[in-house]
């Protein structure tokens, strides 16, 4: 399943990622700002 995460560089945004991205979901992030490097897992676009 794909799934769209916005405000992924927020407060919550980065658990939310990477909670999704742990159980298997596809993940891509929307967010104003550039996350930082390094922060997503290779498999998060």
């Amino acid at each position: 399943m794909n799934i769209l995460v916005t405000g992924a560089t927020g407060a919550v945004g980065p658990r939310v990622v990477h909670v999704l991205s742990a159980a298997g979901y596809r993940v891509r992030t929307l967010s104003l700002d550039q996350p930082s490097k390094g922060q997503w897992s290779d498999d998060v676009e």
